[in-house]
């Protein structure tokens, strides 16, 4: 009968991805507005007393530093840029063009590193290239300092006091979790304060960062990681799905998509793929904020969201799709717009479905507290 269900499930998923395959085959790309997170990273050094093992993963992180893109990291980078390629390949020139691609980066290495790496996949010089001797196309990105990126930044001091407020208070809602913490708390021989949201995802994010670089937690850590995972999603999505703090987090995100969308459609000039490397939260928050369900969790890393604009060739009308990629090579998953009722959202319904969370930049500074002077950690969140 389980196996019955299994083939009754999987047959179902197929499907409804055949059909949402089929709506598509009517519509035409306008332009793909893309997230991502970086690739594999070291642990960072905030959080490494959450190891089982904070000595030893010390010194096998001194030779490259905490919270840097590793090798693997790279080369998911680089499957990331062949998914980038390969999905929008009709939008794309074999040669960079300016005209065609938009690319951001938040102030931080691993995510400037991580889009550098993808864009030599995105454009191969095999042919195209600029050099006989050099096998690389520089492909160049757009960065701001961290105290004055609004856009894709944690420099909002009221969200900082939201998310400090949880490391330090309990949380009735992680309440259900009681046991996993004890029962992590007792491995790792460290009271995880109050079974807060922050200490569990942290400690999540600290073992699998800790298990990429070769550093394998105990077999009783291992053999828990399914009910660590439950309840890190959990505490990310108390954290950065917060109803209240999705406009600090990707309001301005938010209102950009529509700003490009609005070029678009009245068919000016802009560039059809944009792609915007930053962190987990970044790709969560603007998910959440785009009303996309069902929610899929802490991204993994090099994850991805997109809000693809398709044009209805019938009809002439605009459409929202929103997409989800857990990692490069793994299926797309189509999501819905909460409130539409399917995975193509009608653009003006999508605006009206998520307007409310719309900021300019002058009143995400009054909602922020903003302080230009404050000092930010480009480490501190991912």
């Amino acid at each position: 009968m389980f196996f019955f269900n299994v083939l009754l499930t999987s047959f179902y998923l197929h499907a409804s991805i055949a059909n949402y395959l089929d709506g598509l085959n009517g519509t035409e790309l306008v332009l793909t507005f893309l997230v991502h997170r970086h690739g594999d990273r070291s642990p960072l050094q905030e959080y490494q007393y959450l190891s089982d093992k904070p000595e030893l993963l010390e010194k096998i992180v001194a030779p490259f530093g905490y919270g840097q893109l590793t090798d693997f990291g790279k080369r998911r980078a680089y499957e990331l840029g062949k998914f980038i390629r390969s999905r929008y390949n009709n939008y794309l020139s074999p040669k960079y063009n300016h005209s065609e691609i938009y690319i951001r980066s938040t102030d931080s290495t691993r995510t400037k590193m991580t889009v550098l790496v993808a864009m030599a996949a995105v454009y191969h010089p095999d042919g195209f290239g600029w050099s006989e001797d050099i096998n690389w196309v520089p492909v160049p990105y757009t960065t701001i300092p961290l105290r004055y990126d609004f856009l894709m930044g944690f420099n909002c001091p009221s969200f900082e006091k939201h998310f400090d407020n949880f490391a330090n208070t309990y949380v009735p809602e992680m309440a259900k979790y009681s046991d996993v913490l004890d029962r992590l708390s007792s491995a790792l021989k460290y009271d995880i304060i109050q079974r807060n949201p922050v200490k569990i995802f942290s400690t999540y994010d600290v073992i699998v960062s800790q298990t990429n670089i070769g550093l394998h937690p105990s077999p009783s850590i291992q053999k828990m990681m399914p009910d660590i995972k439950e309840a890190a999603d959990k505490a990310f999505d108390l954290l950065f799905g917060n109803d209240t703090m999705l406009p600090l987090q990707s309001g301005l995100l938010l209102r950009e998509f529509f700003e490009v969308t609005a070029l678009a459609t009245a068919g000016k000039s802009t560039q059809k793929v944009r792609i915007y490397s930053a962190h987990d939260n970044n790709v969560y928050a603007f998910a959440a904020i785009s009303k996309a369900i069902p929610r899929q969790g802490i991204p993994p890393y090099a994850a991805l969201f997109a809000l693809e604009l398709r044009r209805v060739m019938e009809t002439g009308n605009y459409v929202v799709l929103p997409i989800y990629v857990k990692s490069p090579g793994e299926q797309v998953q189509y999501l819905e717009i909460e409130g539409c009722g399917g995975p193509l959202c009608d653009l003006k319904k999508f605006y009206a479905i998520t307007s409310p969370y719309l900021l300019d930049v002058n009143e995400w500074k009054k909602r922020c507290n903003y302080d230009e002077n404050a000092t930010y950690d480009t480490q501190r969140y991912d």
